[in-house]
């Protein structure tokens, strides 16, 4: 009986949020003020926590669906942020910029990815799937820059929050892309096209007519009774996951769902007060997905196939930096702007992770280029601090020199 009582059920830790949470505090207390002291990016400081307990390092920890659902949720709450510092009036103003340089980046350069992953043996859909899915930048990581360092509202970061937006947009169409091309040709795509386009009016128009008719108002009576904090967390966990749910049903991202439920709430009066109470839960929670990140990195597949990662990870790193600074210069921008805009955004997305495993379930992508694909963006994704710093120096560079 005593025996029972004093035998500890270990099997608990491999359940549920236990071990996810427990990586996280340890990135958090560990490696951070650790790497704060060489002045390293946050943001790599969890990549590497995720390489290290993951599979390829100490083994502590694997990919599970609790692991993944947090993660998720940092993007989810990253995107409301946005949302809740871009108003209405600011994304009228940077709208132009969205269809000058944001979509044309996109086209141009699945272009150009379409044309690399034509040199092998892949289908045309593949190749085109991997073209947009590669045209595709962090919004997690990039937004997490402009965030921490005030560079929203400047000229710089409305140019690069244009091309993410654009980019966001563009996401749920590839993922219906992923889902379809897989599937049968005989089905009737233009009767499902049509349904999905229907289906994302309404569920966009519902989120927004929810936030502005119903969370709004909501927000503005119990602020004005209450100081208390864990209303306003309440309030905004309910219209982030209400938002996001609504998206989703209808084919489209939890991530926009999200966006336009921050968008509807920036000019409500009380935007800054949402933002200083969630941003711990958003910080940890998006750290979770970093670590995520580095733990997909298998340390064997990257030695076994080194030279073509890194060959494939330098050549989207040109195609990137190149187009968009020739979309840029185009533009009117000089052209120093343009070439530090393109190596901020020279690095693969979050979103490629969902996309490569839509295009998977529906049988389109063989996992030997999933697996490879991953590891590309990935490690592309590993780069980005680096890409960051080399970005400052040249838009620092730019600033010293008149505008040509």
């Amino acid at each position: 009986m005593f025996e029972n009582l004093l035998t500890f059920d270990f099997s608990i830790l491999q359940q549920g949020y236990v071990l996810p949470a427990v990586a996280l505090l340890v990135a958090c207390l560990i490696f951070l003020p650790t790497l704060e002291r060489f002045d390293v990016s946050p943001i790599l400081g969890y990549l590497i926590a995720g390489l290290l307990i993951g599979p390829s390092g100490l083994d502590m920890l694997h990919h599970s669906d609790a692991l993944e659902t947090l993660a998720d949720l940092g993007v989810v709450f990253l995107l409301f942020i946005i949302g809740l510092n871009i108003s209405w009036a600011h994304f009228r103003e940077i709208r132009p910029l969205i269809l000058r340089i944001g979509l044309p980046q996109i086209i141009l350069t699945g272009i150009a990815v379409a044309a690399m992953a034509a040199l092998w043996d892949h289908s045309l859909a593949l190749i085109a799937l991997l073209g947009l899915s590669f045209a595709l930048s962090s919004t997690a990581m990039i937004s997490q820059y402009l965030l921490q360092n005030d560079l929203l509202k400047t000229n710089r970061g409305k140019l690069v929050m244009a091309i993410l937006l654009a980019q966001d947009l563009a996401v749920p169409v590839i993922l219906i892309m992923a889902s379809a091309l897989g599937q049968s040709a005989d089905e009737n795509w233009t009767a499902i096209a049509i349904a999905l386009v229907v289906k994302a009016i309404i569920a966009v128009g519902l989120v927004i007519a929810l936030a502005r008719y119903a969370l709004r108002p909501l927000h503005h009576t119990l602020h004005k009774r209450t100081k208390t904090q864990e209303i306003t967390v309440g309030l905004t966990f309910l219209a982030i996951l209400l938002s996001a749910t609504l998206t989703s049903m209808a084919g489209l991202s939890k991530e926009l769902g999200a966006f336009l439920a921050g968008l509807m709430l920036a000019d409500s009066g009380f935007q800054d007060r949402i933002h200083r109470d969630i941003r711990p839960f958003q910080g940890l929670l998006l750290g979770l997905f970093f670590i995520t990140v580095g733990m997909q990195i298998d340390i064997r597949e990257v030695i076994s196939d080194i030279g073509w990662l890194f060959a494939a990870v330098a050549g989207l790193f040109l195609c990137k930096a190149a187009l968009v600074t020739f979309i840029c210069r185009t533009a009117g921008m000089t052209w120093m702007r343009g070439l530090s805009t393109g190596v901020l955004l020279a690095q693969g997305s979050e979103f490629v992770f969902v996309i490569i495993a839509a295009a998977m379930a529906s049988g389109l992508m063989p996992s030997n280029v999933a697996q490879f694909m991953l590891l590309v963006t990935a490690l592309s994704m590993l780069c980005t601090p680096l890409y960051i710093i080399l970005s400052e120096k040249l838009e620092k560079h730019s600033k010293s020199k008149k505008p040509s």
